[in-house]
């Protein structure tokens, strides 16, 4: 009994457990369910409340990129040359235009390259031809952009990589660091919902730093007279090279390679044969004739006198080469002179066995031969090339190095600094690029110097060596260049390339000079690539640049003269 007892005892007390428990789980789940619908309620309420709403969506913004600028790099004058242009950027709110009266603002071009955009909600920049729109949603910014449709000395600014970040070439590579730190942008930042449409009733941030781009570099480059250079290289030229250079400073003030090409399309030229991209003006090509002027002041310097005088029949044999003039032609007795005014090769050849081969060699040097010119950190000319004086000991290596043929490279540059050396009295002086850096006041923070300049030959030299050129103008090989503003000295050279195009031979044709003869200012080289001749390639060229810089300078001296000084009345004058 006592056992039956104690389990009916224990089963009433499970039983009386588990009804308790089940009540609690009871109790436990209304509370959750009516917890569940007093979230639910409150969310509803949120959702459904304005103020929340517009709290919530006050809290998203959107940061929108109109312009982006770079260091400017300036002509002499301040000029811009790269950067600067201006250009009319828009930023457009489509949730908040009306774009019906939009469309009918906007050259229809426009409107349909910016279709894609406008479908869409959140704000964009657009390049737009035209200064002025008045329109909902869309904000108007007079801006800049880098490059131009068309600009000046594309070679020598160079240009930019894929990002517009970081220059490749030229002066954009040689300058990067100090163009990059200069960088400004134009930035508004809209108020705007979750799905990027921009908030109503609340006025957009704007964000100008690009005035720190008026910061950069200042080069020698003179926009009109690279204008008029380009102008006449374009006109005459298929491939080639100008520089003109001003003297007694050796500031470049214009540098040409042709054809050229724009950094907005630069894919369009990659294939072309005629290779764009090269600059001309900084390479090396065979030289010729013009370095006669080299051979002609080692001659002077080592005391042969300018009336030494050799015949030329027309041909001459020296070991198993045999050498000619140009066609063959036989110049009879000539002087040093006439040997310079009608580019005797066989004069030479026999002056430089005079010389010496060690001589010779020594007075390419000193005239800047056979070394690159720096124009800038990083950024430099081809060395070119000189025989060595071992292989000058052969007779025929001589031969040919005394007119300037065999293994003689030299780039336009390394002829600018030759004819400037001359017309600057024997001083030699580095061509000059780059003026100075500048910040965005215009402020100099920077002067950029070259190397000294050097005494290369006796100014007596120097001066016989001029009037031989001017006589090549009047009377030589030079006379097709001969400008009619003013007077000139100058040397020609046709330089056999061993190449052949289309089985013709490939020259290389040069003009070479400086102007005004009786008071030189100006140096100005013309390399014709594939040319006829020194003369009736490169002439015309150097003529027409003379002429237009001479008549160029004349109206603006004019122009300066016509103004007359202001004198001040009493009233403006204060005791």
């Amino acid at each position: 009994m006592l056992y039956k007892s104690l389990i009916w005892s224990a089963t009433t007390v499970s039983n009386t457990g588990c009804l308790n428990m089940l009540k609690r789980l009871v109790w436990v789940y209304a509370i959750f369910i009516v917890g569940m619908q007093f979230i639910l309620m409150q969310v509803f309420s949120v959702i459904n409340n304005k103020d929340y709403v517009a709290v919530v969506e006050r809290q998203g913004s959107y940061t929108l990129t109109v312009a982006k600028t770079r260091g400017r790099i300036y002509d002499a004058k301040m000029r811009p040359i790269a950067g600067g242009y201006p250009q009319t950027r828009v930023a457009i709110a489509p949730s908040s235009i009306d774009l019906a009266a939009f469309k009918a603002a906007v050259p229809e071009d426009t409107f349909e390259g910016m279709k894609e955009f406008l479908n869409k909600s959140y704000p964009f920049a657009f390049t737009l031809p035209m200064e002025k729109l008045e329109a909902e949603g869309v904000t108007v910014f007079n801006t800049e952009t880098r490059y131009g449709a068309s600009f000046p000395a594309v070679h020598t600014v160079g240009y930019l990589d894929s990002t517009g970040q970081n220059g490749l070439t030229g002066i954009e590579k040689a300058y990067n660091d100090v163009l990059s730190n200069a960088s400004g942008s134009l930035k508004i930042t809209y108020q705007v919902d979750a799905r990027g449409g921009v908030l109503a009733g609340f006025a957009p941030e704007i964000n100008d730093t690009t005035a720190l781009s008026k910061a950069g570099v200042v080069l020698t480059i003179d926009k009109d007279i690279q204008a008029i250079a380009e102008e006449a290289a374009g006109a005459y030229l298929g491939t080639g090279s100008v520089v003109v250079m001003e003297i007694p400073s050796g500031d470049i003030r214009a540098m040409v390679s042709v054809p050229g090409f724009s950094p907005l399309s630069l894919e369009s030229v990659l294939d072309n044969e005629d290779s764009p991209l090269i600059n001309r003006s900084m390479s090396a090509f065979d030289l010729g004739s013009v370095f006669k002027l080299v051979t002609a002041a080692a001659a002077l310097e080592c005391g042969i006198p300018s009336d030494t005088r050799f015949t030329c029949n027309g041909s001459l044999q020296i070991g198993t080469n045999v050498f000619t003039c140009n066609g063959g032609a036989a110049h009879g007795e000539l002087d040093m002179e006439g040997a310079v005014t009608h580019s005797c090769n066989l004069y030479f050849i026999q002056l430089a066995q005079q010389i010496g081969g060690e001589r010779l060699l020594k007075t390419a040097k000193v005239m800047g031969f056979g070394k690159s010119l720096v124009l800038a950190p990083n950024y430099e000319s081809s060395a070119g090339k000189l025989p060595s004086e071992s292989t000058l000991i052969q007779p025929a290596a001589l031969a040919n190095f005394s007119f300037g043929q065999g293994e003689l490279l030299a780039t336009p540059l390394h002829d600018a600094a030759l004819v400037g050396t001359i017309a600057s009295k024997g001083i030699y002086i580095t061509p000059r690029l780059v003026d100075r850096i500048v910040d965005a006041e215009g402020k100099t923070v920077e002067v950029m110097r070259s190397p000294a300049a050097h005494m290369a030959i006796n100014e007596s030299t120097a001066r016989e060596l001029a009037q031989f050129m001017n006589t090549t103008v009047l009377e030589g090989t030079a006379k097709p260049g001969k400008p009619e503003e003013c007077s000139s000295a100058a040397k020609t050279g046709t330089a056999e390339t061993g190449m052949k195009k289309d089985g013709k031979k490939v020259l290389q044709a040069w003009y070479a000079g400086f102007f005004p003869y009786e008071k030189p200012k100006y140096v100005c080289v013309v390399l014709a690539e594939n040319g006829k001749s020194g003369g009736r390639s490169g002439g015309p060229v150097f003529k027409q640049i003379a002429d237009e810089i001479t008549l160029f300078e004349a109206a603006q001296k004019q122009a300066e003269e016509a103004v007359e000084p202001v004198t001040p009345t009493d009233a403006y004058i204060v005791e």
